[in-house]
């Protein structure tokens, strides 16, 4: 009978012993799900408090009055419809103009050529609005696809299809589309490349190869992962990549007027240059975060942005982690001012997904969990708020009544750039804990 027991124990302490080990194995994936959960339940609450103004808060100050949601695209709408568009100074490359120039094609004459002060007419065409509904769910759909089949060759294939959908809908992301810009499309080429440039499959890595070229054409700052190829001493591959780049970087000039869109492309880049640069709501480069806190004069920001990018380039080569090395040149591609925007920080979600990958075991490190709170406070719908008026004493009357309150996610966004300078102050110590066991080996022997 005694032995019987013994048994009938054996396999609840097995059945135990399994769901400790899955419940430890998973432990960073858990963390960031319930952590995006949470957030996103209080932020959902808030929103059904204020009908609705919480969720137009999560995009715009409340002081805003004229709220152009999705206007990034119905702008470049209207800019592009032509191809007179480098005429009117814009800094696109020419591939993101041909790719607006179709779009423009689902809108009416009158409509494109519509003046400045009554732009929104676009964004409220029925059909433009249709359009800009089914890119966005086609672009959703690939990031998920392309997030869920990298997680399938990992040990996260259970819960793979959770975290690729939270993933696909993060805050930066969302963010992105309610912009309505473009930067998606180059965030999905990335993230194949990155992704997928060392699989065993030739004819993904070749895709990879692509999109990469494709990224890079939409927004120029994605070429910086061309580097990847480089530090792992794949040059044929690189010059494959760079064929791909002229493809979809140059021959689209000839689409408009040739090497004369180019001189006059670089003319509107010149002038764009010269604009003295502002504090941006939500841009995480240093550059941002010196002139939010009115540190330095422009000579000491340009020099101090520089070398950050030199820490960052150097770091991609040094590194020995893939998710490392991919992390360091997505930090140098944000740290430049122009390519800072917070819903660019949607190339975040790239790193971050093969961290999960490649520290699945290393649980006990104590930077790992320091990323680890950072990303998710990053990509997650974060409730925070600030006060609007007198009227509202403090945060005491969110204890009292939980009403007429004013709530907000811009605190996010101005925390950004200083959890992006976390994000490269832990690089930098990995760099140097990097260095300094290189040099140590060396000297052993």
């Amino acid at each position: 009978m005694h032995s019987e027991r013994i048994k009938m124990k054996q396999p609840k302490s097995k059945l135990l012993k399994n769901s400790t080990k899955i419940l430890s194995d998973n432990i960073f994936v858990i963390f960031f799900l319930t952590f995006f959960f949470i957030n996103l339940f209080f932020t959902l609450i808030f929103i059904t408090k204020t009908r609705g103004e919480a969720f137009s808060n999560l995009f715009f100050l409340p002081t805003i009055s004229v709220k152009d949601h999705f206007m990034d695209f119905f702008n470049s709408i209207r800019d592009a419809g032509g191809k007179d568009v480098y005429d009117k100074r814009i800094i696109y490359p020419p591939l993101a103009n041909m790719i607006f120039y179709f779009f423009a094609r689902f809108f009416p004459e009158d409509l494109v050529a519509v003046d400045f002060d009554n732009r929104l007419l676009i964004r409220d065409n029925q059909t433009g609005l249709m359009l800009y509904l089914i890119i966005s769910l086609i672009c959703i759909l690939i990031l998920f696809i392309t997030l869920r089949k990298y997680l399938d060759s990992s040990a996260y294939k259970k819960s793979g299809t959770i975290l690729a959908a939270v993933l696909s809908m993060a805050y930066p992301v969302i963010y992105c589309f309610e912009r309505g810009n473009i930067l998606i499309l180059s965030v999905l080429g990335t993230a194949v490349f990155v992704l997928f440039y060392n699989s065993e499959n030739k004819i993904l890595r070749e895709i990879s190869f692509i999109s990469l070229a494709i990224a890079a054409g939409i927004k120029l700052y994605p070429a910086i992962f061309g580097i990847l190829l480089l530090r792992e001493k794949k040059f044929k591959e690189a010059a494959r990549l760079i064929l791909y780049g002229i493809i979809f970087a140059f021959l689209p000039f000839f689409f408009y007027d040739g090497f004369e869109s180019i001189k006059t492309l670089i003319s509107n880049l010149s002038l764009f240059g010269d604009k003295k640069a502002s504090f941006i709501i939500g841009s995480v480069s240093i550059e941002n975060f010196m002139r939010h806190y009115d540190i330095g004069t422009d000579t000491s920001r340009t020099v101090v942005f520089v070398i950050f990018e030199i820490i960052a380039i150097v770091a991609s080569f040094v590194l020995k982690k893939k998710w490392q090395r991919a992390l360091a040149l997505t930090c140098a591609m944000l740290n430049i001012h122009s390519a800072s925007t917070f819903y660019a920080v949607s190339f975040l979600i790239i790193p971050f997904i093969m961290f999960l990958v490649e520290e699945r075991e290393n649980r006990k490190d104590i930077l790992n969990w320091l990323y680890l709170f950072v990303f998710s406070i990053m990509f997650s719908y974060f409730p925070s708020f600030f006060i609007l008026s007198s009227e509202d004493k403090q945060f005491a009357f969110l204890m009292k009544t939980g009403l007429s309150f004013r709530y907000a996610c811009q605190l996010q966004l101005f925390s950004s750039m200083i959890l992006f300078l976390i994000l490269f102050f832990l690089l930098f110590l990995e760099l140097i804990f990097t260095v300094y066991s290189l040099m140590s080996n060396k000297l052993k022997k």
